[in-house]
């Protein structure tokens, strides 16, 4: 357990974009603000921040924000424009918690710098509450072991999509009287290496306005659904309050129209894991989810349950196969990496190992990196970035991992697994921060790479100068020409994939 008995998580900025493209105009009238900022936007927002162009090209503009830049705002029901703060105890996800109003608020430093915050306390809370799901329903002495906060912008702002932008410290015993050994180290990329300091879980996330977060009794047969069919063949309606099978749902809704209340996870979690997800109904068919362990409802998050198949989805193989005559879960997901924190050497993967597992088929009871993607989702995708297209706006993650010589002459094989062609976005100037190596036994002065205007890759090492003839016409042509620069006795760290991506600095 940590040493600190107090924990502190702070917000930054809240930034909400919607697709103006695709707006309409309210059959009402609407009037513009005097000082020309829409009502829900901040307007201490920047300039810079009051629209965004997508990587498709789409120009999204903001339509709330919030800077925080005020001290001593209070979330009391009716007190603030856009947050309301609870003060509830967290009944759901056996949460150990008490929800208190006068945990949250908005403070600046010394310096100016503003923020919202949330407060947790360490303290033993015991409530009565009111439990539908005991038999009979009835209330119920409980205890709680943390006070901490959540505001929440339910019934007063919403929007149906776009983008949302956060900046948030999360909470964590991180001071120099802690212990911390992760604070030791000065690395703002380094992993974590204790989940004990870390101990609470916090969230950034949306859930759809006809239900409130933690009201039980608004999300019950509402969260998370996003049905809108009617046949009792394939799934009950009386499971979902409002179904397209109801013809007088009441409340001014329409008829014959399914609605519910699902959540979008920006961030949850903290220290030792992170997670984004979206949540939506109705649930996968039993016979598509993962095995349920018989001792152990939670023991597939550390991949060591011991009933048969009940670590990964189609793990084993042919157990899972011979059992259902499908494959199960989703296929075809597609996973990118998380660059923001140092890579590990025992992360580092061969493609050509892992797809060699999948296509033989895995016969133990739990992933490893040497058996499934990092992902451990074994119906994933492992495609070509993009599919191959050199249009758009292509994201692609950085290779931070290591190339062992063993698997040096895969090099222009595994950067085509990333990108394709793009010799159209080829920058020309200095591309020597583009690449990263290291020696294996016979040290050699760095490489100083540049590609010219004509598109020629020209390079200079131990004082001599080169140049090459022909016009680089990929980054998987760089790629290669700088294994051969290279040599067998040095081994690629890092090539840069993409130009839009920023070099790492030289080693």
């Amino acid at each position: 357990m940590f040493s600190q008995k107090h924990s502190t998580w702070s917000l930054a900025a809240t930034l909400a974009l919607a697709l103006a493209t695709t707006s309409t105009a309210s059959p009402t009238t609407s009037y513009s603000t005097k000082s020309g900022v829409l009502p829900w936007v901040d307007v201490d927002t920047p300039p810079s921040a009051q629209t965004y162009t997508s990587s498709r090209g789409d120009l999204w503009t903001l339509t709330m924000s919030d800077e925080f830049n005020t001290a001593g705002r209070t979330f009391d029901a009716g007190d603030d424009h856009l947050w309301t703060a609870l003060e509830l105890p967290d009944g759901v996800n056996s949460a150990l918690e008490v929800y208190s109003k006068n945990m949250t608020g908005t403070e600046c430093d010394t310096d100016g710098n503003c923020y919202f915050y949330i407060n947790t306390t360490d303290e033993v809370i015991e409530e009565t509450v009111w439990n539908n799901y005991i038999s009979p329903p009835g209330y119920q002495t409980v205890h709680f072991y943390y006070r901490s906060g959540m505001v929440q912008t339910w019934n007063k702002f919403c929007f149906q999509g776009g983008m949302i932008e956060v900046r948030a410290r999360l909470p964590g015993a991180v001071s120099s009287a802690s212990g911390n050994p992760d604070v030791k180290t000065g690395s703002t990329t380094v992993r974590a290496a204790n989940v004990a300091y870390y101990p609470t879980w916090p969230g950034i996330w949306m859930m759809g306005n006809l239900g409130r977060a933690l009201f039980t009794g608004s999300t019950s047969r509402m969260w998370p659904f996003t049905y809108n069919e009617c046949n009792e063949t394939i799934f009950d309606s009386q499971n979902q309050r409002i179904s397209a099978c109801d013809d007088n749902p009441g409340s001014g809704m329409n008829p014959n129209q399914g609605r519910g209340a699902p959540e979008i996870d920006i961030l949850e979690g903290g220290g030792t894991a992170i997670s984004s997800s979206i949540q939506v109904g109705p649930g996968m068919p039993e016979d598509f989810r993962l095995i349920q362990d018989t001792a152990s409802s939670s023991c597939f998050y550390t991949y060591d349950c011991t009933t048969k198949g009940a670590n990964n989805q189609d793990v084993p193989t042919k157990y899972y196969w011979n059992l259902r005559g499908h494959k199960s879960w989703y296929q075809g997901l597609r996973y990118a990496a998380n660059n923001l924190c140092d890579a590990k050497s025992a992360d580092v993967q061969s493609f050509a190992t892992v797809n060699a597992s999948l296509t033989q088929g895995i016969t133990a009871n739990a992933c490893t990196m040497e058996l499934c993607p990092a992902s451990y989702d074994v119906n994933g995708d492992l495609g070509y970035k993009d599919n191959g297209s050199v249009t758009g706006n292509l994201v692609v993650t950085v290779i931070t991992q290591r190339l062992t010589s063993g698997i040096k002459r895969q090099v222009v094989h595994l950067m085509g697994l990333l990108v394709l062609n793009f010799p159209a976005l080829i920058i020309r100037g200095d591309h020597s921060g583009a690449v990263r190596y290291v020696t294996t036994g016979n040290p050699t002065p760095p490489m100083h790479l540049r590609i010219g205007a004509d598109g020629k890759l020209a390079y200079s090492s131990q004082g001599a100068d080169s140049r090459d003839m022909s016009p680089v016409t990929s980054h998987q042509d760089l790629t290669s020409r700088v294994a051969a620069l290279l040599g067998d006795q040095v081994d690629l760290e890092w090539v840069h994939p993409h130009p839009r991506v920023q070099c790492a600095p030289k080693l």
